[in-house]
């Protein structure tokens, strides 16, 4: 019965050991989806910032363009009032019709710029989200594991106590 209990007492201890090394590789695991949580947390704030920076740009680009539009329909109806000053009204509304073009272009440029970056912290949302669902299985596993360490510690405890009794 002693050879038995010895045996039974090995095959706990290779348990044990077993699940202290299921214990570290799932803390392990732990570990590195919490860092991957806070890096993503990270990246998701540079990017609304950058959503947030685009959509100012935006709206400062709009603003400058409906200001171009009104200072062009202002030269216009001056062109019509003052015939001496044609010259100098065409120059300036072409090259304010000029601008306006270019601020149109900038405002597709940072239009496509938001939406990309829109989709960008879509994207690093989605991430975290599995992250963190990760992480709450690598907790979840880690309780199992301690659980099965804990319950392994235990037998040994009482197949050890059960040989010296019988040995005794």
């Amino acid at each position: 019965k002693i050879v038995t209990l010895e045996k039974e007492l090995a095959e706990a201890k290779g348990d044990a050991e077993s699940s202290k090394s299921t214990h570290n590789a799932l803390t392990a695991m732990r570990d590195e989806s919490a860092d991957a949580v806070k890096r993503l947390e990270n990246e998701l704030t540079e990017s609304r910032e950058l959503a947030q920076k685009s959509d100012s740009e935006l709206s400062r680009a709009k603003q400058e363009l409906a200001t171009s539009m009104a200072r062009i329909e202002e030269l216009e109806s001056e062109k019509e009032g003052l015939e001496g000053n044609v010259a100098k009204l065409e120059k300036e509304a072409a090259e304010i019709k000029e601008d306006a073009e270019t601020k149109k272009t900038t405002i597709v440029a940072l239009t496509s710029r938001s939406d990309e970056s829109a989709d960008a912290v879509k994207r690093l949302e989605n991430e975290l989200t599995e992250s963190r669902e990760l992480a709450q299985k690598s907790d979840s596993e880690l309780s199992a594991a301690k659980q099965e360490l804990a319950t392994s510690l235990t037998r040994i405890e009482e197949l050890e106590s059960e040989k010296e009794g019988l040995e005794g």
